[in-house]
């Protein structure tokens, strides 16, 4: 009951009130309930069958391209170093897909007040996600924080010598405070940088990384279109990744279409 309340958005109680309702409805069980678990009567298994049939025939009656929810909006919220960089490949791939579909994206590194928007979309980057949002989470992904230089700065013999990338300058978030300490593995360590830039939009850090003037760190599939295109190149490859989750999450409870749009977009950016 407790799975089944979660997947609806409702409470334990009131879909054990509805199942009651039910149950007196048809004049029997429709559940046999046990400390393990429910499963269904004869009755139950037939009422089911055919309340399934149902709404099969109404899903497809409406189809996704014609559902109302496609035609309203749908408020995303991104860190910015996803928005300015590699988030625009799913909403082209949403937008193209699902053209009645009205996006609002909302670039920012802290959460929307979602008590004021219903239906708002939460994409956050975190390795231990905090649980208390009572977010419901439609997908998730995985990603590295890597290092990257442009590759008229650290040539191909450069891009492992701790030395070399310690010499350059750093390209970092204007939160960053000197010293500016990144951690290395295998062996465990750490370098700093001497000079760095700070630069506000994890955009603009990219943008300077690939003109030559320092060294900066993102997220992997935001820079993967510069490296395979020769313009960047990653840096201390074996001894700098940080494991990252990537998390598309909503308030809401009820499985929606639109869930299952923004999953697709979300699947093709990662396995393209």
């Amino acid at each position: 009951m407790k799975s089944a309340s979660f997947a609806l958005g409702v409470s334990p109680s009131g879909l054990s009130e509805s199942v009651k309702l039910l149950e007196n409805r048809f004049g029997t069980a429709l559940l046999i309930r046990t400390k393990s678990g429910v499963t269904p009567t004869t009755e139950g298994e037939r009422v089911y069958a055919s309340a399934s049939g149902i709404i099969d025939l109404l899903n497809e009656a409406l189809g996704p391209d014609d559902a109302e929810e496609f035609a309203k909006t749908c408020r995303i919220s991104v860190p910015t170093e996803v928005a300015n960089t590699c988030f625009g490949s799913a909403t082209r791939h949403l937008m193209d897909h699902h053209p009645q579909l009205s996006l609002k994206i909302f670039a920012e590194d802290d959460f929307i007040d979602h008590s004021r928007f219903a239906r708002d979309y939460f994409l956050r980057i975190a390795s231990s996600f905090s649980q208390d949002q009572d977010l419901r989470t439609i997908w998730t992904g995985k990603a590295n924080a890597i290092l990257v230089a442009s590759t008229g700065l650290v040539s191909a013999d450069e891009v492992s010598s701790v030395e070399r990338i310690s010499e350059l300058t750093g390209i970092v978030g204007t939160e960053r405070k000197p010293p500016y300490r990144y951690p290395l593995t295998h062996p465990k360590g750490h370098f700093t940088f001497s000079n760095a830039i700070s630069v506000s939009l994890p955009s603009t850090q990219l943008s300077l990384a690939s003109q030559g003037l320092g060294v900066t760190g993102c997220i992997d599939i935001c820079a993967a279109s510069l490296i395979q295109a020769g313009v960047l190149r990653q840096v201390l490859p074996d001894r700098f990744v940080v494991p990252l989750e990537i998390r598309l999450m909503t308030p809401h409870r009820r499985k929606m279409r639109s869930d299952a749009a923004l999953v697709d977009a979300m699947e093709a950016v990662f396995t393209a």
